[in-house]
């Protein structure tokens, strides 16, 4: 059943991937992620109901609701900028920088969690990962110098607010069922995106979207939600580094998607690099 549940969820990661670049390429970036919040909730709070745990919130203590909270506009701000980058970049090479989060997970076992534990595999082991995104995202896939480092500059703000969302539930709310801690965090995510829409003076966009892309939104929120609800109960049966792997592994089945539907082209410089982050995922969940 792991195992299952471990697959599904990659592949609803992969899908969501894949479904919010087909939408970006039609709708304001900023515009898809306050939409999809909306969609998400919805589900978020659903998948609570049913594991009962809504019940729960009025005995948070005020500690956890701050840290959710703030996890949860970590997580807002990574939208804004996982949904910016995906619009920037073909959809092969944005979504091998993805796994930029795995290094910045590291860096803070090091420094936050104090885990020095196979410390020189771990330096190792990344700087591989990093080369392999580095060799797949070469500027010439871009339109302009400054695209390109737009692009480097959302992914690795991506990255780095999405594990620090990780960190902040894993210091102050590690004790709340995770269904009420998504739903609560998800809360947040919709109130920042939207106010990022309502800042940028965008709000008349939403009525431009057509209904193909309402489809759209519906299936990415249901992926999002899908994936979350997959890889949770997975964990749940104490395989967590393979159930992990797997789940980093879904830039595979993205950039298949990418070549196959989106008909986007690869080099063989391409697959070198794929091959050597795919590498670095299978080393660090062995060895670290």
């Amino acid at each position: 059943m792991w195992l299952l549940m471990a697959l599904l969820s990659t592949v609803f990661s992969a899908l969501a991937i894949f479904l919010i670049k087909s939408i970006v390429k039609r709708t304001d970036s900023d515009i898809a992620a306050a939409m999809v919040s909306c969609v998400v909730l919805v589900f978020a709070w659903i998948a609570a109901y049913v594991a009962g745990s809504q019940s729960t919130v009025t005995y948070l203590s005020n500690n956890e609701i701050i840290f959710l909270v703030l996890s949860g506009l970590s997580i807002g701000i990574s939208w804004i900028f996982f949904y910016k980058s995906l619009a920037l970049a073909p959809l092969n090479k944005a979504s091998s920088l993805y796994s930029l989060k795995v290094f910045f997970t590291f860096i803070s076992s090091i420094i936050v969690f104090s885990n020095t534990s196979n410390l020189l595999l771990k330096i190792l082991f990344s700087i591989l990962l990093v080369a392999g995104m580095l060799i797949t995202c070469k500027n010439d896939s871009f339109n302009s110098k400054k695209e390109y480092n737009s692009f480097l500059l959302s992914s690795f703000l991506y990255a780095f607010f999405i594990t620090l969302s990780m960190i902040l539930s894993e210091i102050g709310a590690a004790n709340v069922e995770y269904n009420l801690a998504n739903s609560i965090k998800i809360c947040v995510v919709l109130v920042y995106t939207w106010l990022i829409v309502f800042i940028k003076n965008k709000r008349q966009l939403v009525f431009n979207i057509k209904k193909v892309e309402l489809i759209h939104i519906f299936l990415i929120g249901l992926c999002i939600v899908g994936s979350y609800f997959c890889f949770y109960n997975a964990i749940k049966y104490d395989y967590y580094n393979i159930v992990l792997l797997i789940n980093r592994l879904c830039f595979l089945i993205t950039i298949a998607l990418s070549i196959i539907l989106l008909k986007e082209k690869c080099t063989v410089r391409d697959i070198i690099g794929w091959i050597i982050i795919a590498l670095s995922l299978l080393l660090i969940a062995i060895f670290c």
